[in-house]
């Protein structure tokens, strides 16, 4: 298990990391929002308010020995370089070296340098651990560039295929001797000739990474990339110095059925709620659905444990006991709905026919009312 403490744009939406760390199993997501206005990278002070301020600042570790005991991991990918407390960074620096904590920064406009528009990291604390160099400048972050591996044999790119794959990014960052650089930008721009995309090094007993992706972009294609999952997880794997499993197959297979059994989850979810507000009696769909709780707790253990094949046959047959559970619910709420309808359908009927019946004995019937006589204006003389 891989405890990350994720500093930035935590926001569970669509093409952003952090539903993908929330869903993996071997990844404790712990996530603190640092940046609150996505439009606004021009001023510092209007990113957040005090209220915002204060809640960031109760959320992060309060001491190095709260960093190292309740985290493995470090991820920042769009913090005000100064809105980090200085003793918090110190022990982030310090908890690499001695501690074997994990670090990684992300690619955005207000990381690394800072795009040229905001306060660089370099100019604290973390600058130091980062494997990369970078010197503020503004470029086009909507320059894509494709992900170049160096090394096809290193086990973050092993397997992978980036050919089709464009991603962009704030900064263009220059590795630090020592270093070592995974993959590069393609060169198709000048600004991005020879500028690492994946570089880490190991300090002491931890490791810093650099990813020069700005990894929650709406633009580009990375989120349609069939592996896009498996990579970011994997980047966290190996920054946390965590073997990465060696059948990627086997393990994409694995992911994608654990994502169906979500969607299936909250599928049942959705339905017995719905069955329960026009007041279904659901509970014994709940009896039925505390055995499929253990079931998952139970697969999410033969993952941890990297045990794909027996993970896949527990995830089957849960999907299958979902699926009936979900046909069961649908069938309940439809009844529900039924009855609903007939019960509306009967009301609406029923002051049809009073409604048509007086109108008809109002309208129709003229001899239960006296006659009006023709009466005709004229002048007097």
């Amino acid at each position: 298990m891989v405890r990350l403490l994720h500093l930035g744009k935590v926001w569970e939406r669509e093409k952003y990391p952090g539903p993908i760390f929330k869903t993996e199993p071997r990844i404790e997501w712990i996530p603190v929002p640092t940046y609150f206005t996505p439009d606004c990278v021009c001023h510092h002070a209007t990113t957040y308010g005090e209220r915002e301020a204060r809640e960031m600042r109760r959320r992060l570790p309060r001491s190095k020995e709260d960093l190292v005991s309740s985290y493995d991991m470090v991820v920042i990918d769009a913090m005000f370089a100064f809105d980090m407390p200085t003793q918090l960074a110190e022990w982030i620096v310090q908890a690499v070296q001695e501690d074997g904590l994990g670090f990684m920064m992300v690619d955005d406009e207000v990381t690394f340098a800072g795009r040229g528009i905001a306060p660089s990291w370099y100019l604290t604390p973390i600058g130091e651990i980062l494997p990369v160099d970078d010197q503020p400048g503004y470029y086009d972050w909507n320059q894509r560039f494709q992900i170049m591996p160096l090394a096809e044999d290193h086990p973050l790119v092993k397997g992978l295929d980036f050919s089709n794959i464009w991603v962009e990014a704030n900064n263009r960052p220059s590795p630090k001797p020592g270093c070592t650089v995974i993959a590069e930008m393609s060169p198709n721009s000048p600004w991005n000739t020879g500028v690492p995309v994946m570089a880490y090094w190991d300090l002491g007993k931890g490791r810093s990474f650099a990813y020069i992706h700005r990894w929650h972009s709406e633009t580009g294609n990375f989120y349609e990339w069939k592996n896009h999952a498996d990579f970011l997880c994997h980047l966290v794997y190996f920054t946390a110095q965590i073997p990465i499993p060696q059948n990627l197959d086997q393990v994409h297979t694995t992911r994608s059925k654990m994502a169906e059994i979500n969607t299936q989850w909250l599928l049942l979810l959705s339905t017995m709620d719905q069955a329960d507000l026009f007041g279904a009696n659901i509970e014994p769909i709940n009896h039925e659905l505390i055995p499929l709780y253990t079931a998952r707790k139970e697969a999410d253990s033969l993952y941890i444990y990297q045990k794909f094949e027996e993970c896949l046959t527990s995830l089957d047959k849960l999907n299958t006991e979902l699926e009936f559970l979900i046909d069961k619910s649908l069938d309940l709420k439809n009844r529900v709905m039924l009855w609903i309808f007939l019960i509306q359908w009967l009301v609406v009927s029923g002051t049809s026919m009073i409604t048509g019946f007086l109108l008809w004995t109002i309208m129709v019937r003229k001899k239960l009312y006296m006659e009006v006589k023709t009466t005709r204006l004229t002048s007097s003389k």
